[in-house]
This record gives structure tokens, sequence and C-alpha cells, in this order.
């Protein structure tokens, strides 16, 4: 059996692109969020991600054998199947494990896992465990990061 997280991408709310990421390690998933979360800060609406990202808003993700649109409704099916959904909700500036986007209220009541002394410590043998547990409970805020 294999583990199967993603990585989705939210812009003004709405879903706007995912990844799986197959018995990924932490590490990755959590430099795959933080790359989609610095490079397209400031991006205000889905459309908008997706043109700077793929260069057009409507495109087919080929899943061999099946097409699925990129839909919202289709990105969402595929979130379902997600055993770790991690979100990089770009309107909040925040990394997250949730199935939509959550609200300024819902957030505050979230510890940001950034201000946590272990999460800065890559190297320690229990790391990964750490990261996965918390990143379910928790968020890691962007904000004071520099735009």
């Amino acid at each position: 059996m294999s583990f199967r997280p993603t990585v989705s991408v939210y812009a003004g709310g709405r879903i706007a692109d995912i990844r799986f990421y197959r018995n990924a390690p932490a590490e990755t998933l959590l430099f795959s969020a933080l790359e989609l979360a610095l490079e397209y800060r400031g991006v205000k609406t889905r459309e908008e991600f997706l043109l700077r990202r793929y260069g057009a808003v409507s495109f087919d993700i080929l899943l061999f054998p099946e097409r699925i649109p990129n839909t919202e409704v289709g990105l969402k099916s595929l979130e379902a199947a997600s055993e770790l959904p991690i979100l990089v909700d770009l309107a909040s500036r925040s990394i997250y494990c949730s199935d939509r986007a959550l609200s300024a209220t819902e957030l505050r009541r979230l510890p940001d896992l950034s201000r946590e002394a272990w999460f800065f410590r890559l190297s320690a043998p229990d790391w990964e465990e750490r990261f996965l547990s918390a990143i379910e409970r928790g968020r890691i805020d962007l904000t004071r990061a520099r735009p």
C-alpha cells in the first residue's frame, strides 16, 4: 500500500491545481508547498494562477487511462482521494491540511508550526513524524515572509 498525499493550490478561495506525491517524504511535501506559495504569492484568482503556471485556463489532467478536466469539480475529485491533503492558500498566505480553503477565523484557531522550534530541525530523527502529525492540526503562516 502506498501513501498518497497531495499538495493543492487555492487562489481566491477556489482550487486551482493539485499534485499527487506518492510515497513522498515530508520534506518533499513541505518544500513543494513552500515553492508554490512563494512563486505564486500575490496571485488573486484561479484563472490568474492557471495562466501564469500553465499558460492556459482550461486543460485536461492525464491520469492514464483517464483524462480529468482541470475544473473545480475534477480537481476536487482528485483531492478527495488524498490521504494527506496539504493546501497552499494563496489568499491567506498559509499552508495547512484541509479539503477546502479555511476562513480567517478558522485559520487563527490553528497553531502556527513555523513558530515551533522543532519545525526548523529538519535533520532531527523524528522530524518527519512530527511534521506529518502537526500539519494535520496546524498551519504554516507565510505572512511574515518578504513579498
